[in-house]
């Protein structure tokens, strides 16, 4: 299920944020980050979808029900330079989109 953090993040030109569950998680609650690892780019804070709201995809790897309390911390976040390749072709287009939009195509009439 996606959680809601309650933040959003603007990054500098160059960065990225890495969301991932912290250490004790998996193993006190059997609750894993569904897509293993979260990043958040640099163009989802203020998008006009959200307003760079994030989100945290967690799912049950356990028997038990599982309940998410509001204020126990169950992921984290690490801050990160990225690289690109000499040849990448950078794409200058304001992002419409929140969680889940990179990539998706645009409605037609």
């Amino acid at each position: 299920t996606l959680v809601s953090t309650g933040m959003k993040c603007k990054l500098a030109p160059g960065t990225y944020l890495e969301l991932s569950v912290r250490s004790s998680t998996p193993l006190k609650y059997w609750i894993m980050l569904a897509n293993g690892v979260g990043i958040i780019d640099a163009d989802y804070y203020n998008n006009e979808s959200n307003e760079g709201h994030m989100w945290v995809a967690l799912q049950n790897e356990g028997e038990k029900e599982f309940t998410v309390e509001k204020g126990n911390g169950y992921a984290q976040g690490v801050f990160a330079k990225f690289l690109t390749v000499d040849d990448e072709e950078i794409i200058d287009k304001k992002r419409t989109g929140g969680f889940g939009s990179t990539n998706k195509k645009e409605k037609r009439d």
